[in-house]
């Protein structure tokens, strides 16, 4: 019995590709090419030909990518290559400022109602955009960051402390503290139930007897 190829060939994802690339923002371009790459790889376009390739990510990127390209000088032989991603890693390069992302790093702080994961995620963020890769440097911010005081001398006098075991403390504080406070409403509400209670007391039954004359 004859059998139809069509049935084996692997099946597509349909995926949403990633947003337009925000040009005011070249700092995020290595995010969005990482985004895109896994896009591209899921999605089964990289098994496309190289032009199809090279279409939608000048389409995905957005009007601007045209602008990148005729800046330097593609031709069309490039423009059928998808190698011509690496025309925008050096666009975007030179535009990047190392020490300026280093000084916003040693010098961001958790911000008043930023949780302990948001900053910790922010800081890799920022360590991404200015090439440290050194866990060490991320868990010195991390410790002198952090808007704990107490906890944040803990941690200094620590002599073998790592990311891993800084990251886990701080984590553990703050679930503690979230707790508290959700005990701490309960015992106000149980309280609050109490002298509603004293507030209204329950009237005296009125007995049937009339008094005698």
């Amino acid at each position: 019995m004859p059998t139809n190829s069509s049935c084996h060939a692997p099946a597509r994802i349909q995926l949403e590709p990633p947003k337009p690339f925000h040009f005011r923002t070249p700092d995020d371009w290595p995010r969005w090419k990482k985004r895109f790459e896994l896009f591209r790889q899921a999605s089964g376009l990289s098994t496309d030909v190289p032009v199809k390739q090279v279409n939608t990510l000048l389409y995905c990127i957005g009007e601007e990518a045209e602008t990148v390209l005729t800046s330097t000088n593609t031709t069309d032989v490039e423009r059928e290559n998808y190698d011509i991603i690496e025309k925008f890693d050096s666009h975007f390069k030179v535009r990047k400022n190392v020490i300026f992302e280093r000084a916003v790093f040693n010098r961001r702080s958790q911000l008043e109602g930023e949780t302990a994961d948001q900053y910790i995620m922010e800081l890799y963020r920022l360590a991404e955009s200015c090439h440290y890769i050194d866990a060490i440097k991320i868990r010195d911010r991390l410790v002198v960051g952090i808007r704990d005081v107490a906890l944040s001398q803990q941690l200094q006098l620590d002599a073998e402390l790592t990311l891993d075991k800084a990251i886990k403390k701080i984590q553990q504080k703050e679930a503690v503290a979230e707790q508290q406070n959700v005990l701490k409403g309960g015992a106000a509400g149980d309280m609050g139930e109490v002298h509603g209670r004293q507030c209204f007391p329950k009237r005296q039954k009125k007995t049937g007897k009339t008094q005698s004359t």
